[in-house]
């Protein structure tokens, strides 16, 4: 089975289950991820624009799976 790279990242037997352990755990994370993009914002030294380009996509993907809420995906 090909698993998307969105999954291999949550886990998607975890993704599907979406429990509220799960969702409070990323809720977590992404305040933990915008804070240190905020942080690479005002760094005196350059960060990798890979790593900053990483962890926006990151955020990206956990703001998407919140807004979903605890539904739990059809299929």
């Amino acid at each position: 089975m090909l698993y998307t790279a969105q999954e291999l990242y949550f886990g998607p037997l975890q993704l599907q289950e979406r429990s509220s352990a799960f969702l409070a755990k990323w809720q977590r994370l992404l305040r933990l991820k915008q804070r240190t993009l905020a942080h690479f914002a005002r760094a005196r030294q350059a960060v990798p624009e890979e790593k900053v380009q990483e962890l926006t996509q990151q955020a990206r993907w956990i703001s998407e799976l919140l807004a979903q809420g605890s539904e739990t995906p059809k299929g």
